[in-house]
């Protein structure tokens, strides 16, 4: 089966959703559900755009653990399209925490760089 067509088996985000469920990967999808709340999101959305982020920026390292993962699970009774998705969706859900801290941390950069006195920077004192 071609990876291109496992991805476009997947459907949309509540079959996502379903497909997790019933693979047992319910810490994943614990996971998916709170960033789907943190961004004001329904959890099938969110995991259609995470799969999306996915395609549109994952770089070579993370396209190459995807075929890995799937190469190692050939000859088992494991779904590919689940192991797409278990793999896609928890890169997607680590860049956004990279994303987020990263942002956090350019805030607090510009904060002390636009303080008149950077002593009394919360960020400098503590």
């Amino acid at each position: 089966m071609m990876l291109g067509q496992i991805i476009r088996d997947l459907g949309t985000g509540q079959i996502m959703v379903a497909l997790l469920n019933h693979a047992d990967q319910s810490d994943l999808v614990a996971r998916l559900d709170g960033a789907a709340c943190r961004n004001g999101e329904g959890i099938g959305d969110y995991a259609a755009a995470s799969l999306e982020r996915f395609i549109n920026r994952a770089n070579d390292e993370a396209w190459l653990a995807l075929m890995g993962s799937i190469e190692q699970a050939a000859g088992t009774t494991a779904d590919p399209g689940g192991i797409c998705l278990r793999v896609m969706l928890d890169w997607a859900l680590r860049e956004e925490i990279h994303r987020n801290q990263h942002e956090q941390q350019k805030s607090r950069q510009n904060h002390c760089s636009n303080s008149v006195n950077s002593v009394s920077c919360p960020c400098i004192r503590g």
